[in-house]
């Protein structure tokens, strides 16, 4: 019998070691993938880290800079090396865009002309961490320039005695060392008109995805004097206050303290320390807002916005990024590393396998791999061969949403989708034993059945803590069992009756019992529990550990019925 997750792929390659010859077959097997070349509009190339001068807006998109028009249009590409290109910032008279590059396998602050031209590194300095995560952001993070267009304030690492954070620093735009400003760490900043003062964050957490944070890394706005080295606080919203802009007598940020509970613009006026709202977007946030001569630009949604100063009117910039595709054009792909899932026909004579998204069947010494699905603009993956062997099983985004389909393992017929679309994660599925019912579970911790013939789908059950992820069909396919959390933490086995609609608790509580699986003749229930003990005296320490507690273990289903190990 199967659980829901078996036959799922971890660590690049597959679970079973004797598979080799199935893996050997498929390594053969190319994708063509075929989608259009034409140009993308901004939703599809997803601009980034604008900045504003003039009528010109210059952002980053698939690792280059571009140059387009306030008003919109066709945007112009201004680099086109390999390495990521982010962080542009125009200088104060517009003539030169600095930005983070990595040209040379490292991050380092860059110039060039706005028209584009040959990169000036400014920096010589790589990262301190190898693989530094992406969540602390680039290393050498251009920030921005300063008032007199002289140098370029930029985030690093360097000096840190925790590499978890950055500092401050600043570099003539001529070239020349460094230097670091009087700020023990920082984040994004802005100066004040007369370059005296900058608005800045003290904590730098702008490229973690966090939403509606409230802890200890939440972020607010502060005034720094340059020259006394004073401090005021600007904001005490106990979630983010950040990208902090300076404009005139008012300091311009993005915060997610609004009835939106997503990141919008503020202001903050310095004369009357009143704070009022400034945009009032509900579906996504304000990311990554800049400060021009004349306006502030950001992105949200995947489109650019610009919000012109000091009218403070809204404009959505309709941006093509045309881009030649060729990782889009029809190629051909191994498959060989990109296993997902898989598994075997009731015969043994052929294993099923999702990889790069679509399904493929392989034979296990004689005959032709066939690719059953052959979408490049739909996802499958989770196949599960029926056990009758005539059909297989699996997810798929065809129709935008996840959906369970199921067609012929032969290749023939049409595909038949056996749910409808939904806006949530689908795992599984688990065919009952008479080939007639699908048990899958989803991201929303709900546990489920359908039949073949277009009945509703049923649900069976879902955890308050933790997705579902191991259930098992009886021999007769009217039971199905299952594990889900106990208020305590511990994984506890219910069978449901598919006749009744209920299910019945099986297991205590008191410890963790999981992977449920039906005997073959359906008078046993096997299952994973962590009862053994095994305490360990620690010879460090005045206190014991219980250490491989994971056993197998056979439980009864039927009152009267032996125990397999009875005498």
């Amino acid at each position: 019998m199967k659980s829901g997750y078996r036959g799922v792929v971890r660590g690049g390659g597959p679970a079973r070691s004797g598979w080799s010859s199935f893996v050997t077959v498929l390594a053969a097997v190319a994708v063509v993938a075929a989608l259009s070349g034409a140009g993308r509009s901004a939703e599809g190339a997803i601009p980034r880290f604008p900045t504003l001068h003039g009528d010109t807006v210059v952002f980053s998109s698939g690792g280059n800079l571009w140059t387009v028009s306030r008003s919109g249009g066709v945007a112009r590409r201004l680099t086109t090396d390999k390495g990521m290109d982010i962080m542009p910032r125009f200088s104060p008279d517009g003539k030169t865009i600095a930005f983070t590059g990595s040209y040379s396998g490292q991050t380092d602050v860059y110039s060039i002309p706005a028209e584009g031209g040959a990169p000036t590194r400014l920096t010589f300095h790589s990262d301190v961490v190898e693989s530094a995560p992406l969540r602390w952001g680039p290393n050498n993070m251009v920030i921005t320039w300063s008032p007199d267009g002289r140098g370029v304030v930029f985030l690093s690492r360097r000096n840190t005695f925790n590499s978890w954070f950055g500092q401050l620093f600043t570099v003539n735009a001529a070239g020349g060392l460094p230097e670091q400003m009087d700020l023990p760490k920082g984040g994004v900043l802005t100066f004040s008109p007369d370059g005296k003062k900058i608005a800045y964050n003290r904590i730098f957490r702008n490229f973690r995805t966090w939403k509606r944070y409230y802890g200890g890394l939440a972020q607010d706005v502060w005034i720094y004097d340059l020259s006394t080295h004073a401090t005021e606080r600007v904001t005490d919203w106990k979630g983010t206050d950040t990208f902090p802009m300076w404009w005139k007598n008012t300091i311009y940020f993005a915060s997610d303290r609004g009835p939106e509970k997503r990141l919008n613009i503020w202001a903050y006026d310095l004369g009357t320390k009143a704070f009022r709202q400034v945009t009032h977007f509900a579906d996504y946030d304000v990311d990554w807002p800049s400060l021009g001569d004349s306006g502030i630009v950001f992105q949200c949604g995947g489109s650019l916005y610009v919000l012109d100063l000091p009218s403070e009117e809204l404009h959505k910039l309709d941006v093509t990024v045309p881009s030649d595709d060729v990782q889009m054009q029809r190629h051909w792909v191994h498959t060989e590393k990109l296993i997902q899932s898989y598994d075997i026909a009731p015969n043994g004579k052929r294993a099923v396998f999702g990889a790069r998204g679509d399904v493929f069947t392989v034979p296990a010494e004689h005959g032709n791999t066939r690719d059953l699905t052959q979408t490049s603009g739909a996802r499958e993956q989770y196949p599960a061969w029926s056990p009758d062997g005539t059909k297989v099983a699996y997810v798929t985004d065809r129709n935008g949403e996840a959906q369970m389909a199921v067609r012929n393992a032969d290749g023939t017929g049409d595909e038949t989708m056996v749910t409808k679309p939904i806006d949530r994660w689908l795992y599984g599925p688990v065919w009952s034993p008479d080939s007639s019912k699908l048990a899958y579970s989803d991201s929303e911790h709900a546990l489920w059945y359908v039949g073949l013939k277009g009945e509703k789908p049923v649900k069976v059950d879902d955890d308050p803590r933790n997705e579902i992820h191991d259930y098992s069909w009886s021999p007769d396919s009217r039971w199905l069992a299952y594990s889900k959390n106990d208020p305590n933490g511990m994984q506890v086995i219910y069978l449901y009756s598919l006749a009744s609609g209920q299910a019945a608790r099986v297991t205590t509580g008191y410890t963790s019992d999981y992977e449920p699986v039906f005997g073959s003749n359906g008078k046993y229930l096997y299952f994973i529990s962590q009862r053994h003990q095994n305490p360990v005296f620690s010879e460090s320490e005045f206190n014991e550990a219980t250490v491989k507690m994971d056993g197998i273990y056979v439980m009864t289903l039927q009152t009267g019925e032996a125990s397999p190990f009875a005498p």
